[in-house]
């Protein structure tokens, strides 16, 4: 998809002017309406001094028939009729004047007894019969009609240009994701269906890593992604390089196609006035047009999201540059005007439409200081509410704003709304439909584990299907704030018949493993804490979200890192691998790196049992890192039964291990951040019944089933990135493919990232990008 959306931002420019080829043509009414503005700059002196514009204009009789003289002179039949029509119309309905049909008008003058007048020479005169504008100012008339239609095509040609650019990218996120899923069901193997080069050397290699070493994996600049930069979000490079093109296309289409003359009859002599107006009216048409993007990337239930597998990540990253652009589009409009009307402000601020249009931009400025990375992480709901009721008084406002255009601009604040509505009604059902049985008593119970890390288990009204990837935002209805809600990922899922009710129902049980940090996990943590570590509640969940990395078992070497609670988003990957036909085949590798051991002993005696069990070889392998250098922790058990320890001694320098017991990884030299104290290291092995002892106890002749399993500990340090992934390509025979895949710390995913983008390339203990990916999960604020 990320190449697709590159090449489109290079078919952009044909994109765009075949939109303006299409939306640019003239109007027939300018001919008519150009002597409009040529007659409009003398008086008649059949037009009383208290009439109002177009009722004044439409009841004189020597103004319609100048008007109709000067069509007939100058304009074509066609021209002439479809300016009358609409001239009739306005006379209607901003005059409440019947304007009389062409014969009638005709009937009214002398076409022998008409003078023609330079309009120029006498602008501002007292005219007392009917007259024809002189060539000159005809010209001029029809000049500035055409120009402003023109100027106003431009402005939705450029609105339109962008919704054609990004339906266009959807469109190819869809195919692209189409032939991923071919390629995942092709029985063929990936060189035999033409899957990746032939050839490492060749051209197209070559490129492939330059784009993946250089453009769609590396941060924008530097280092940093995940952690950010202050109060900045830092955005990966191809990311940058979009938002970039994106910001540069708005710019573009501000600046460009502005027709500035000094004959413009609409402002004469005033080339400043000219600018700031089609400025004026450029930004504000654009703000609008950008509204429904802004609003359909920031909905949870989002079509776009569904049909092209793109993460909520990535379209919320894109939703706050849409929001500034349109922030700033606004802030334009706004001043552009301000200087229009520098003159009648206190005038001006009494009508409705402009005091809402202040209020209006004001609100979206304050959109942007309280959506700051520091208020969306400490105190999410805050932000909520305050994005939500400033967003919705932008659009009320927005309304109001825009009531005098006759209802020209109300579509886009109907799109918005009708996006909002739809995300809210289907988070409205995915609550009812997963939590409708908790009107029957409470349905999830969290109990607080060692060193903080709680876990809650949710009960389903349904039996469900869940897949990797996927997140639910989880509600507490009985607290004061039964509003808030937050996302987490879900870590594991059991399926369980309920027998308490009189017909036997299949329901699932979500399992998710929460850090507590601030604000509400914090206040949880608190409360579970108080109840003596297990509490029963209420909880209704939102969901499912997220994309699955549905490619990942395509690989045959696995690589997932982990950082602390980050463990939660790979233990479903590795479930549905260890069921998958193709599981025996697969090398995978699971680093976690956690403060101290005893964090790590609940998940370690559920999800992570069954691949434990299978840890039985170089294949499969589990190495905790524990960096709390404080004491050194022992494994616990996670059965009853004997735990053996096998000491090794220290050794200087780094620390490096050769094992002499069966366990995993005994070639896995350990990576360091830097040098630690000596210190022993103690590797702990338990036997574990692995499920084929069933059939022994039931007189099976097969041979004793207890595997020796081995859990890598190396304490006082932290993984180093670039030597995992470099034991991770050595380990790789032949043509195999390395996948990493990556869930923590901002810094430690920073890490990961900088180490597999040196990893592309053709030298010695580089691969090429069509046999090293990597995958991230991470939820951007």
């Amino acid at each position: 998809m990320i190449h697709l959306i590159a090449l489109l931002t290079v078919l952009w420019p044909s994109v765009v002017l075949a939109t303006v080829d299409v939306t640019l043509k003239l109007s027939a009414t300018n001919c008519l309406f150009g002597c409009f503005d040529a007659l409009d700059l003398v008086s008649y002196s059949d037009i009383p001094a208290t009439a109002g514009y177009y009722d004044g204009y439409c009841n004189s009789v020597l103004f319609r028939t100048s008007l109709l003289a000067c069509t007939e002179t100058y304009c074509s039949s066609r021209q002439e009729t479809a300016g009358w029509k609409l001239i009739t119309e306005y006379c209607t309905l901003y005059g409440e004047v019947d304007l009389p049909s062409l014969q009638d008008v005709k009937a009214e003058y002398d076409p022998n007894n008409v003078t023609t007048v330079d309009i120029f020479a006498s602008t501002g005169e007292m005219m007392n019969s009917t007259i024809i504008p002189d060539e000159t100012t005809f010209s001029a008339g029809y000049r500035t009609e055409n120009v402003w239609n023109r100027e106003m095509n431009f402005h939705h040609a450029f609105g339109w240009s962008m919704y054609i650019l990004f339906g266009a990218t959807v469109v190819f996120g869809i195919i692209n994701r189409l032939i991923g899923y071919m390629a995942r069901k092709s029985p063929l193997g990936a060189e035999e269906s033409g899957g990746y080069p032939a050839s490492k050397d060749s051209f197209l290699t070559r490129l492939n890593d330059m784009y993946a070493r250089h453009l769609s994996t590396p941060a924008l600049l530097g280092y940093r992604h995940c952690e950010p930069w202050g109060w900045l979000t830092i955005p990966t490079r191809l990311q940058g390089v979009l938002i970039f093109i994106y910001v540069l296309i708005n710019i573009v289409f501000c600046c460009a196609a502005y027709d500035i003359f000094s004959e413009n009859l609409y402002w004469p002599q005033d080339n400043a006035d000219q600018i700031a107006r089609y400025l004026a009216d450029r930004t504000a048409i654009l703000s609008f047009y950008n509204l429904p993007l802004l609003w359909v990337l920031a909905g949870r239930n989002d079509i776009i999201l569904w049909v092209t597998g793109w993460s909520y990540t990535s379209a919320n990253l894109f939703h706050r540059w849409v929001a500034r652009m349109t922030v700033v589009e606004a802030i334009i409009h706004s001043a552009a005007w301000t200087w229009i009307e520098r003159e009648y402000l206190a005038e001006e601020f009494a009508e409705q439409y402009w005091a809402t249009g202040v209020f209006a931009t004001v609100c979206m400025c304050l959109l942007l200081p309280f959506s700051i990375l520091p208020l969306r992480q400490r105190w999410y709901e805050i932000f909520l509410l305050i994005h939500i009721v400033l967003g919705i008084a932008v659009l009320v406002l927005l309304w109001y704003h825009v009531k005098i255009m006759d209802g020209d601009y109300n579509a886009w604040i109907w799109a918005c709304v009708a996006i909002w509505g739809f995300d809210r009604v289907l988070r409205l059902i995915r609550v009812v439909v997963l939590s409708f049985h908790v009107t029957k008593g409470a349905n999830a119970i969290v109990t607080l584990g060692q060193h903080g890390l709680m876990r809650i288990s949710v009960t389903t009204g349904i039996q469900l299907r869940p897949k990797p990837g996927q997140y639910y935002f989880l509600y507490s209805p009985r607290t004061l704030t039964p509003w808030e809600n937050h996302p987490f990922t879900l870590a594991s899922w059991t399926n369980e018949t309920n027998t308490n009710t009189s017909k036997s129902k299949t329901q699932s049980r979500l399992e998710f493993l929460i850090a507590p940090r601030f604000g509400a996990t914090s206040k949880l943590y608190r409360q579970v804490a108080r109840s003596g570590g297990i509490l029963e509640s209420t909880i209704l969940l939102d969901g499912p979200y997220g994309s699955q990395h549905d490619n990942l078992e395509t690989f045959d070497s696995i690589l997932f890192v982990a950082g602390g609670s980050g463990i939660s988003a790979i233990l479903p990957y590795l479930s549905h691998i260890i069921a998958s036909d193709s599981f025996s085949k697969k090398s995978i590798t699971v680093i976690w790196a956690i403060r101290q051991v005893e964090y790590a002993s609940d998940i370690l005696e559920n999800e992570l049992k069954e691949f434990i069990k299978t840890c039985d070889s170089n294949q499969r392998s589990l190495v905790l890192f524990i960096t709390d250098p404080i004491g050194i922790h022992h494994l616990p058990p996670t059965t009853s039964e004997t735990t053996t320890t096998t000491t090794i001694a220290p050794t200087s320098g780094p620390i490096t291990t050769t094992l002499t017991t069966s366990l995993p990884l005994q070639d896995f030299e350990s990576p360091v951040l830097e040098s630690q104290e000596e210190r022993d290291i103690e590797i702990f092995t338990k036997d574990i019944q692995s499920s084929s002892e069933t059939g022994s106890r039931s007189g099976s002749n097969d041979k004793s089933t207890k595997t020796s399993i081995g859990i890598r500990q190396i304490t006082g340090q932290r993984p180093v990135m670039r030597q995992v992934i470099q034991q991770s390509i050595s380990h790789l025979v032949g043509e195999e493919r390395l996948a990493v895949f990556g869930c923590g710390p901002g810094t430690m995913m920073d890490d990961l990232r900088k180490a597999v983008c040196d990893s592309y390339g053709n030298q010695q203990g580089q691969l090429s990008a069509h046999r090293l990916e990597y995958f991230e999960d991470q939820f951007g604020w």
